[in-house]
């Protein structure tokens, strides 16, 4: 027998060809029909621009945004437990690792492929790594961010999606992620 055994047979969890197959269904999966912010296709107008504008100038209202927003995507504000429990994951591809993903917005096989294909999408174009789950809160480190605009606010109204707790409006959300290096997603019961 090989010296080399693969990682099915010293690791709890499921068969190489489970795993497999749970990848597989994962990236056949749609998740944004799923995940889907009630105001997906909400425009902000021109009152609610002004209503927010104010009194400031525009790199005032940029940097209160900021400030209000900071939580979204740097890591000083996240949240921190006494103690952690570390755990590698005896896979390098993103979809399968998804499996050991404990969150509370995948409770199902389903729902965890789903979550399953958004990490793999989010990998590829904004290359977020998913760095810590806690049960509700996810948090990643994010490599390439969206620039302002359109990609800005497509990442945030996926974001929201996967994030339904998180008391923002979304061209806020945006505005955050064209500027952090960092996304925080909270979905609680």
């Amino acid at each position: 027998m090989s010296k080399r055994r693969s990682w099915a047979h010293r690791w709890p969890g499921p068969s190489e060809s489970e795993l497999r197959a749970f990848a597989e269904a994962a990236a056949a999966s749609a998740p944004w029909l799923t995940y889907r912010h009630y105001s997906e296709d909400q425009q902000v107008n021109q009152a609610e621009i002004e209503y927010h504008a104010r009194g400031t100038t525009r790199v005032d209202l940029h940097a209160q945004v900021l400030d209000r927003v900071r939580f979204v995507t740097q890591t000083d504000y996240w949240y921190t437990p006494d103690s952690v429990l570390l755990m590698l994951v005896p896979t390098s591809d993103v979809r399968s690792s998804a499996y050991w993903v404990d969150f509370h917005g995948a409770l199902t096989c389903e729902a965890q492929q789903k979550l399953a294909e958004v990490l793999a999408q989010w990998r590829h174009r904004w290359d977020a790594r998913l760095v810590a789950s806690w049960g509700t809160m996810l948090q990643f480190q994010v490599g390439r961010r969206p620039t302002p605009g359109d990609e800005a606010w497509a990442a945030a109204g996926q974001l929201k999606a996967l994030a339904p707790n998180l008391d923002l409006r979304r061209w806020e959300v945006a505005v955050a992620l064209a500027a952090g290096d960092a996304w925080f997603v909270h979905n609680r019961p």
